[in-house]
């Protein structure tokens, strides 16, 4: 880059900080904890350098998916872009399909679709935007991931965890190192689902989150062909708690 560009980086990252001394652009930052000179969280509203933006309880984002919006904010204000217009695009933002996606509600727990979510960090990132407590659906093909940064979560977010697929075992036996007890190895997707709702309703969570952190090529094409098996499951499960 040269000194006319601008670059926008997260400023939470301790990574992407390491660097910013060798960045040669206009700096730009976000941050979700604190005021920065860009784009940043105060009493509820996204600004940017001093300007409220939205209200977040206006976004269908919240926890660490208000990165997104924090980053959007801070590309389009530098564009010159209105505030306005940022509000209103981000207001009027819906989430793509699988993509912690709320398919129903069931006796009081709220089901999200996440298949998307096929690395850990992604899964990370959907459990820390629950509304409340969560048992999560974990599992598929095995690619070596390190999934123990899901095991590091407050005792408010992830409270069970149900395994399936060809990593169950190993994720389930990582569950088990950092001390949940509450972890049940399903044997197809069906069961996984039955497990979780039981498991929620038994715990007092309010959500139950299919967020594999795994890619889906143990059973399935890609993530859409899972997502849309796991809402039949649930569409199936659905239907017998209204009956």
């Amino acid at each position: 880059q040269s000194t006319c560009d601008k670059i926008v980086y997260n400023a939470d990252d301790k990574n992407v900080l390491s660097l910013v001394p060798y960045m040669n652009g206009i700096k730009i930052p976000f941050s979700m904890t604190a005021p920065v000179d860009g784009a940043y969280l105060s009493s509820g509203f996204i600004c940017y350098k001093g300007l409220p933006i939205v209200d977040v309880n206006e976004l269908e984002l919240s926890g660490r998916e208000l990165e997104n919006a924090l980053a959007t904010t801070a590309v389009a204000s530098s564009k010159g872009i209105s505030a306005y217009t940022i509000a209103s695009a981000l207001s009027s933002y819906r989430r793509p399909r699988f993509r912690r996606e709320k398919i129903c509600e069931i006796e009081g727990v709220s089901v999200f679709d996440d298949s998307k979510a096929t690395n850990v960090s992604a899964t990370a990132s959907a459990v820390e935007s629950l509304d409340g407590k969560g048992i999560v659906i974990l599992g598929g093909a095995d690619k070596w991931e390190d999934f123990s940064p899901l095991f590091k979560f407050p005792d408010d977010k992830m409270i069970g965890v149900v395994t399936v697929g060809e990593n169950a075992e190993k994720i389930t036996a990582t569950a088990k190192e950092y001390g949940y007890e509450n972890c049940i190895v399903a044997c197809d997707l069906e069961s996984a689902v039955k497990e979780g709702f039981s498991m929620a309703v038994e715990s007092g969570a309010k959500n139950l989150l299919f967020s594999p952190a795994s890619k889906s090529f143990d059973s399935y094409r890609n993530f859409e062909e899972r997502g849309k098996a796991f809402e039949t499951v649930v569409k199936k499960l659905h239907d017998n708690a209204k009956k």
